[in-house]
């Protein structure tokens, strides 16, 4: 089967963050795309790294399910452990990120759920067909963006220090070959010069678990 994740980005300068994800079917697992969607914007390795950590985070919830139902999910639980040749003590500093990541990213996603709530709510009420009445993107948006930005830069690190030189490496290289291939991003122009624009980052067909 095939998942889908879809992310809103906010461009605030040269920041870029994914606010909002929806996750349909079971994950999976595929080989990279022989021809890659092409895409004028270039997707940040930490954009790359989100995704990826994100869907660690889901294989070990689909591991867990099978196991509570007294079934086998440990191709779920080591699928990326053994495409990069770690070791248990290896992988654990990955899927500690991983969940330390989510955690704290979904606190942000929070914030700016309500917010971007609240401002579809103030379109709502704009007169139709009059783009001169839509208001700008709520400040509070590029905060959130800029934090979660610095968020994932600093998780990043932090796995990048714990792993070492070489292992950060390998696991950069699954990255982008695994996710690269599957990001594109699309531009939503809004109708008023003064609104940055959307982009949406759109996340197909990652990894098929045997």
């Amino acid at each position: 089967m095939k998942y889908l994740l879809r992310s809103i980005c906010l461009v605030a300068g040269s920041l870029v963050s994914v606010y909002g994800q929806s996750v349909s079917g079971t994950p999976n697992v595929v080989s990279p795309a022989a021809s890659a969607p092409e895409s004028s914007h270039t997707v940040p390795i930490s954009v790359l790294y989100r995704h990826f950590l994100a869907h660690v985070v889901q294989l070990d919830a689909e591991a867990d399910r099978l196991q509570h139902q007294g079934k086998d999910g440990s191709a779920y639980r080591s699928h990326y452990q053994k495409s990069l040749g770690f070791s248990d003590e290896q992988f654990a500093k990955v899927r500690q990120v991983a969940v330390d990541s989510k955690d704290n990213i979904n606190k942000l996603d929070a914030q700016a759920h309500g917010i971007i709530v609240a401002f579809r709510q103030q379109l709502a009420k704009q007169v139709p067909g009059n783009p001169s009445t839509i208001p700008p993107l709520p400040p509070e948006l590029a905060q959130l963006n800029a934090q979660r930005d610095l968020l994932l830069r600093s998780e990043l690190s932090r796995l990048q220090q714990s792993l070492g030189p070489r292992d950060s490496r390998t696991l950069t290289r699954l990255v982008t070959s695994q996710f690269g291939p599957h990001i594109k991003v699309e531009q939503l122009p809004l109708p008023t010069a003064p609104t940055p624009n959307l982009q949406a980052s759109r996340l197909e067909g990652v990894p098929r678990v045997h």
